[in-house]
């Protein structure tokens, strides 16, 4: 598993969001049931994605959630970075904390390729790409029953 949990649960709850019909609010219960993700883990998540105004929200009976902008301007990176990091951070994969340019570990000088690797692809990816691949993996598993 690259990311955590939560980032984990904030990608499939933006694809959720994604994939409704714009404007429609989603209740955070609807988002919990529909990806199976915890509601106190999902509520704390869309309040970090609310504050990087990643969705709207409005609160009441009549209130919920929706994507704060068009899910094709919306990257994969923002929504890793409103969970608080990402796993592309400058720590030697090794846990060697001597580890950098001017004292490298073993594996130091590939894995600085990998992560610029990573770290533009989770910038090229939107919320419309994911939405895409998920549409993908659907259908061609209905096709294969």
């Amino acid at each position: 598993m690259i990311f955590s949990s939560p980032i984990q649960y904030a990608i499939r709850a933006m694809t959720y969001l994604g994939e409704q019909e714009r404007g429609k609010l989603s209740s955070i219960r609807e988002i919990s049931r529909a990806e199976r993700i915890p509601l106190p883990y999902l509520a704390k998540i869309v309040n970090c994605l609310s504050r990087r105004r990643l969705v709207a929200a409005k609160r009441g009976p009549s209130g919920g959630v929706l994507l704060g902008r068009p899910a094709s301007r919306i990257t994969v990176d923002e929504i890793v970075n409103a969970m608080g990091g990402s796993f592309i951070n400058k720590e030697c994969i090794l846990g060697i904390s001597e580890c950098g340019d001017a004292t490298p570990c073993p594996v130091h000088e590939s894995w600085k390729c990998v992560r610029q690797v990573l770290a533009q692809t989770l910038q090229e990816q939107s919320v419309t790409d994911l939405i895409r691949a998920r549409r993908a993996k659907l259908s061609s598993t209905a096709n294969a029953k």
